[in-house]
């Protein structure tokens, strides 16, 4: 009798046990074959609300396992120093794997590609070696539609002999930005990059572009390969004549200390790869930048505590001469409430939290990006002081099978064009709907064979870059995407894509007519299979 009540009591236990899966693989030098020791390897399920799965190192043999998993569908990402993700090669594992009830997959073979070095030397119009001297390799990447630059392997600076070397750079197209920066107190210069040649002229080292441009927008990509290190990458800076620009900041707030910050525009706006001033503001809130080279600026004024005080942000055109007198009018901060709210009846599970609410000025400097919160358990959220102005809002980490219905800011729809922050601040509402709809479906190669790995992309016909879709095929080829909203849409499956080429119009134009037209309306599931598109590869 004691022996089949405990029969009874394991016999659930050992049943569990068999539902259990695992995963076996390893991790190879894409440029030698050779197995790389101590990669970290961190498993995520897809339906999880953000925290890792697991997380192991490759041993001597480059291999790792995952054991006493649930079935379900996972994503698996892999890191190391001196390695990075890089093109797909034949027969390489998906980073989206599928695991039945009781399944082990192995056998498993990932691929990381050896960062490339770029080294050279910088010196100035005499040919003397200059220190202090920052390079930066960056990247352009569309993001919500435009595009932006992302630094690419951090920044290297220039020893006592002029002397840099920037290595963990990804292989392919960058770019690369000469600026100086030499500290105050130094012999020559100042924390500008000031450099006098006489009292009645001011003259400073401009940025400069590769191949020796002061244009970003005409310096020319530098093609890396794996594991390359490019030498011999110099820059000569010849110093410019330079403005200045002066002006008030009115009204006067209370007694704090203010800034002013003059930010280049480029093609992409402000970024500080390209040139940027600081100054300080007086007790009547008079300023003066020096060393400003004539092009298209923004102007900022704030605390040197960003998180209180009115602000100011305009536009500024900059030409041959000084300019005077400009205007910069303070506008308080504002302290923006939202609550994230999901309609309807909620599901086991289906809870607000976790959702991750940004709001982006379209002028966006880097620090702008930390304008966003996490929603508490009720859905509340308080952001960190907004300086006033015109906001883009952006909304991640939405709950698997929920889509962004609308954004309400003071009652008025912001969904479309944005909220606008000014005094008498209103409630910034989020409304999800659980019932997205979905598409899953299998994408096959030129051989007719599944297509593993393969990047798919939901395209909204309405510009809305909110509603981008994307997912990626498993080792079976097959894929799903949940949380489509109510709408028209193009389908696409690639290899080789690059993050947010979708976005860009020219990118997506040659592939138009291969897409797969698509429909939904809330809780509709469409099956559509996809032959892979081919990027190429430079």
């Amino acid at each position: 009798m004691m022996r089949s009540a405990v029969f009874l009591l394991i016999a659930p236990l050992l049943a569990a046990q068999d539902q259990k899966c695992a995963i076996e693989g390893m991790v190879l030098n894409a440029k030698t074959n050779e197995p790389i020791k101590k990669v970290e390897v961190v498993l995520r399920r897809e339906d999880s609300s953000g925290g890792v799965t697991n997380g192991v190192l490759t041993d001597g043999a480059g291999k790792f396992k995952f054991v006493d998993l649930e079935p379900a569908r996972y994503d698996i990402w892999m890191s190391k120093n001196g390695f990075l993700e890089g093109p797909r090669r034949l027969g390489d594992a998906p980073h989206v794997l599928a695991l039945a009830a009781g399944q082990t997959l192995k056998d498993l073979t990932y691929r990381l590609w050896p960062t490339a070095v770029i080294a050279g030397r910088v010196v100035d119009e005499d040919g003397n070696p200059m220190t202090d001297v920052s390079i930066m390799a960056f990247r352009y990447r569309y993001e919500q539609g435009r595009p932006r630059v992302f630094l690419d392997g951090g920044v290297a600076q220039t020893d006592d002999q002029g002397h840099y070397r920037m290595y963990g750079l990804r292989a392919g197209r960058c770019y690369l930005s000469a600026k100086y920066t030499r500290a105050a107190g130094a012999s020559t210069g100042d924390a500008t990059g000031l450099h006098f040649t006489d009292s009645a002229r001011d003259e400073a080292y401009a940025t400069l572009y590769y191949p020796g441009v002061t244009d970003a927008g005409q310096s020319a990509p530098i093609q890396l390969r794996a594991g390359e290190e490019r030498r011999d990458v110099d820059f000569r800076l010849v110093p410019a004549r330079t403005v200045r620009v002066r002006g008030r900041v009115a009204p006067l707030p209370p007694p704090q200390e203010l800034s002013v910050l003059l930010m280049a525009r480029g093609l992409t706006g402000p970024t500080p790869l390209v040139e940027h001033r600081m100054a300080g503001v007086d007790e009547k809130g008079v300023f003066e930048i020096r060393g400003v080279f004539p092009g298209s600026y923004l102007l900022l004024s704030m605390s040197f505590r960003r998180d209180e005080g009115p602000s100011a942000r305009q536009r500024l055109e900059v030409g041959n001469t000084d300019v005077n007198d400009v205007e910069v009018t303070l506008r308080p901060s504002v302290k923006v409430k939202g609550r994230v709210k999901i309609e309807g009846d909620l599901g086991p599970g289906l809870k607000p939290d976790n959702v991750y609410v940004v709001l982006t000025q379209e002028d966006a400097l880097s620090w702008d990006r930390d304008n966003g919160e996490t929603a508490g358990a009720d859905g509340s959220f308080t952001l960190p002081t907004l300086a006033s102005g015109e906001y883009r809002v952006s909304v991640f980490r939405i709950p698997s099978g929920c889509y962004l219905k609308a954004v309400t800011y003071g009652g008025v729809d912001a969904l479309a064009k944005g909220a606008s922050i000014g005094e008498g601040a209103g409630t910034l509402d989020v409304l999800l709907s659980p019932n997205g709809g979905s598409v899953d479906g299998t994408v096959t190669g030129d051989d007719e064979k599944p297509a593993i790995g393969a990047t798919v992309v939901l395209v909204p016909e309405a510009k809305r870059f909110d509603l981008y879709k994307t997912g990626a095929t498993d080792q079976y080829g097959h894929f799903t995407i949940r949380g489509v909203a109510p709408g028209s849409y193009q389908l696409y499956a690639w290899d080789n894509l690059e993050p947010g080429a979708y976005e860009d119009p020219a990118f997506l134009e040659p592939y138009r007519n291969q897409a797969a037209r698509l429909s939904f309306e809330e809780k509709s599931r469409v099956t559509q299979d996809l032959k892979l598109l081919h990027v190429a590869v430079e």
